[in-house]
Parts: C-alpha cells; structure tokens; sequence
C-alpha cells in the first residue's frame, strides 16, 4: 500500500497511514500503549470533572441533568471514548500476544496461504 519494500511487513496501519513492519513494529506497540493509557487518563480527568463540580447538587436526578446541561462536553467524550478504547484495548492485547510469538499480523490473516507456518498434520506452528 506504501509503494515501498517494508522488512518483515506486519500490516497496513490506516490509522498511522503508514505501513508497519521491522523497522517500527516497537514503536507502533508503543503507541498503543500510550494511547490506551492517554484514554484511560482523559476519562479519568473527565469523570473526575463532572463529580468535583462544586455548583452540582447532591440529590441523584438534579445530579445527572445538571451534569448533563453543564458537562455535556465531557460526557460527549466520556461516550466516545468508552467505545475506542476497547478496539485499541483489543489491538493492544493482540501486537503484545503477536510479538511475544514472533509472528506478524500478515502471517496471522494468511496462516493457510503460508505452508512455513503449519506442521506436517496441518496445524499452526511458528517456525
């Protein structure tokens, strides 16, 4: 996709545009865990916004829609945030449990194209 030879190609990151392999594998798996730790941070600085709010009153229903007319910015991100963080969570686990088998994202989507990566009886195996 890069119109590049990339060493030990991994796989096409749309979301850094840029195609990940050898030379920045490490990296990559770095910055997902600096975004999976930046997420996990911001929320809590936006959870943390919304419960110190020192105008909000204490009874529950008065509560929420005071949270709601005067945070509804952090809750917007709240919201969103919730949801990425479980794709980049999940990508996370994934390169860790990748790397730690030596193996790379392409050679995982085209186990079956690939006969290095199966045993005699057909099963997976990292060479």
């Amino acid at each position: 996709l890069g119109d590049r030879c990339v060493e030990q190609f991994d796989h096409h990151c749309p979301w850094v545009s840029n195609c990940i392999g050898k030379r920045n594998k490490w990296d990559f798996f770095l910055f997902l865990v600096l975004e999976v730790s930046a997420m996990l941070s911001t929320g809590a600085v936006a959870i943390t916004r919304i419960v110190t709010d020192p105008l909000a009153p204490s009874s529950f229903f008065p509560w929420i829609n005071n949270a709601f007319t005067h945070h509804i910015g952090a809750i917007t991100f709240l919201i969103v945030d919730f949801f990425l963080f479980f794709g980049v969570a999940a990508l996370t686990v994934v390169q860790a449990s990748q790397i730690a088998r030596n193996i790379t994202t392409n050679e995982m989507a085209n186990v079956m194209r690939y006969s290095y990566l199966r045993s005699a009886i057909g099963r997976f195996r990292n060479p």
